[in-house]
């Protein structure tokens, strides 16, 4: 027994030994760490210090220090105090936080008391090396380098296949003849083969169309086209294509159909019974159109004839010519008609008396014994008024006096006005004029030799 509880109280002295070796390491270690916790805070006092002495420099260029600050925080922050006891890890916290809100106090004090002269210190320890950054953007390209020798003549490569044959060029699809109506559109193709490809040129009446020419328009290479189309661009339209080994040509001609346009001297005419009358009806248009007169309610008289060029000529009118009367012109293209009006007068109570005075719009008068002979060395005027600001007309329905001696003198406005006409001799029908004024003096004189039937005259404004 004695043994055994011998056994056990060495037991218990060794375990307590033991116990009290490892509390001292556990007190050494801890008083190390304490040790190197101080050390720490020290140094971080120091460089703070250090760092604040340089604050009136930072303060010229604040970038500058923010980046070298949060630079310093980082690595601060990347390599913490590692400690194995965690009261000594608060501590080193405490310590974190009192030295953080030291610097920063000093650091205001010191950026913005202007009084304050912040000495700069010594150079502190560098810390460890940041983490990496991004990759900046790339340079500029740089010069090439020098050319390398020239390598060295590889092998004959395989045969290729023959090339296309050269070749004149062919028209293919020339441009035909054209045949457009007025107002419409021309569209003219050609189209050629040939090597090396041949080039298309168009020409409109030998000369090279332009771009002036603004109604031709190239839709591609093989098609033209002509708008709108006129009378006047009748003519010949050539294509000519071209290589190096020669020329060809290709030439259409373009016909421009045109309906018929009508035009007519007067809508209206008055004539006195007796007289002969001539009207001229004249129309444009491709092909020519074709004239023919019509009576409207009625036929033509035997003492009318009419040509094939649009005159519809009376033989002395009588009452039964007068009506309306229709110019009819037509081709292929289409018709047009003008209408005229024609009105027949009587001559009522024509003077025979040697000269005399007329006012009114319309008259007569001839002769003294018309249509007997007259007598000789007669002197006879007769004066006509008109309303102001007309236009007389007057006109011979017959006229025979002794060529060169007996004669017809028509002056204008009175008998010392302007002479307009001095007629003599025989002619059938007799002439008329038209003078550009209310009033005319017309003077008849005869020699004392032949006599003839004289004259019967019309007028009219």
């Amino acid at each position: 027994m004695e043994r055994s509880r011998d056994y056990h109280v060495r037991s218990l002295s060794v375990l307590a030994l033991a116990v009290a070796i490892i509390s001292i390491g556990i007190s050494i270690s801890s008083a190390i760490s304490a040790y190197n916790a101080l050390s720490t805070a020290q140094q971080e006092i120091k460089l703070l210090k250090l760092e604040l002495m340089n604050v009136q420099k930072c303060k010229e260029d604040k970038k500058t220090s923010d980046i070298s600050t949060s630079g310093k925080r980082r690595r601060r922050d990347a390599n913490p105090v590692r400690t194995k006891v965690d009261f000594f890890s608060v501590v080193n916290s405490m310590f974190g936080t009192y030295l953080r809100n030291y610097k920063d106090e000093l650091f205001r004090k010191c950026f913005y008391n202007k009084s304050v002269i912040c000495i700069q210190g010594q150079r502190g320890i560098p810390g460890p090396p940041g983490l990496k950054g991004d990759p900046g953007k790339a340079g500029p390209k740089g010069p090439p380098g020098r050319q390398g020798l020239k390598g060295e003549k590889g092998a004959r490569g395989l045969r290729g296949p023959p090339g296309p044959t050269v070749a004149k060029p062919v028209i293919t699809e020339a441009p035909g003849n054209a045949s457009v109506l007025e107002g419409k559109d021309a569209l003219f193709i050609c189209v050629s083969e040939g090597y090396p490809k041949a080039r298309i040129k168009w020409l409109y009446k030998g000369a090279q169309i332009t771009r002036n020419q603004s109604r031709f328009e190239q839709l591609n290479e093989t098609h033209l086209r002509l708008r709108r189309v006129k009378f006047e661009d009748r003519g010949y339209i050539e294509c000519k294509t071209m290589n190096f080994m020669g020329t060809e040509k290709a030439v259409a001609y373009l016909t421009v159909f045109v309906p018929p346009k009508i035009e007519l001297d007067k809508g209206q005419v008055a004539r006195y019974i007796g007289q002969d009358l001539s009207i001229n009806c004249t129309a444009h248009g491709y092909p020519k159109p074709s004239l023919k007169w019509e009576k409207m309610h009625g036929i033509l008289g035997r003492n009318v004839k009419q040509s094939l060029n649009g005159q519809l000529h009376f033989n002395k009118l009588t009452k039964d010519n007068a009506g309306l009367y229709k110019c009819v012109a037509e081709n292929k293209w289409g018709e047009s008609d003008a209408k005229l009006i024609l009105i027949t007068q009587e001559v009522e109570g024509y003077s025979r008396a040697c000269g005399g005075e007329f006012y009114g719009t319309y008259g007569a008068f001839a002769s003294p014994n018309y249509p007997a002979n007259y007598g000789s060395s007669l002197n006879c005027t007769w004066n006509i008024v008109a309303p102001t600001a007309s236009v007389l007309t007057i006109r011979f329905i017959s006229f025979n006096t002794e060529s060169g001696y007996d004669k017809v003198k028509i002056r204008k406005d009175s008998q010392s006005g302007p002479v307009v006409a001095e007629i003599s001799g025989i002619m059938s029908p007799g002439p008329s004029y038209v003078v550009k004024s209310n009033r005319i003096s017309v003077q008849f004189i005869t020699d004392d030799d032949t006599e003839r039937r004289g004259f019967l005259a019309t007028w009219h404004s």
